[in-house]
Parts: structure tokens; sequence; C-alpha cells
């Protein structure tokens, strides 16, 4: 299913306002939209089994962010659960492996000090 225009253009507009770094403690995602600056840091140890969306340009999704919002029916909160990575990237399958190894290494260092 495709997204409605609109839908399209916001996620190209913030897309054009990320910036991804990864370094072998953590993924980084940065972003600037509308001037509200935020900088957010996944560590090793939080990071989920990558996913690879193999796709051109590919994403590599690494943890979930749950989000609440409420709605006006019955006045209840819902809950909803998006994937967080880097997304349409240039070289999705080099950063799956570099994640993948830098995860695995993680792991192996932890179970090796216990």
């Amino acid at each position: 299913m495709t997204k409605p225009l609109s839908g399209r253009v916001w996620d190209a507009y913030q897309r054009g306002k990320t910036w991804y770094t990864l370094t072998d403690h953590a993924a980084y995602i940065a972003s600037d939209t509308f001037g509200r600056r935020s900088l957010k840091r996944y560590g090793m140890a939080e990071l989920q089994a990558p996913d690879l969306q193999d796709e051109a340009p590919g994403s590599v999704y690494f943890a979930d962010e749950i989000g609440f919002y409420h709605t006006s029916y019955m006045g209840r909160t819902r809950t909803q659960t998006k994937p967080v990575g880097f997304r349409r990237i240039t070289d999705a399958r080099k950063v799956y492996r570099l994640i993948a190894s830098q995860r695995e290494e993680h792991q192996n260092a932890r179970s090796e000090r216990s």
C-alpha cells in the first residue's frame, strides 16, 4: 500500500533533516525539523537484531519506539510501536553487516565479563 502524497512529502522532508551515525558503541539519529532538534542514542546493549529492508535505497531497523496517543473515542489512550533505524540509506547491506557485527562483539564481550 502506497502512502498518500502528503505522507510521502512529509517523509521526504523528515529524511532530508535527519542524519545517521554508527560507532562501535552506539547508533545515533539526529534530526532538525522546524527548528526542533533531537539526538537519540541507541547503545549496542539496547539494539535488537538488525532488520534489513533490502530495497533501493534500503533501510536498517534496530529498535522499536513505543508511542502513546490519546483518542477522542471513549477517552482511550492507545499505543503504537514503530521501528527505529536508518531509513532509505545507500549501502544498507553494509550498514546491516556493521551493526550485526558490532552487536555480536558487544554481546561476546559482555558474556566474557560475566
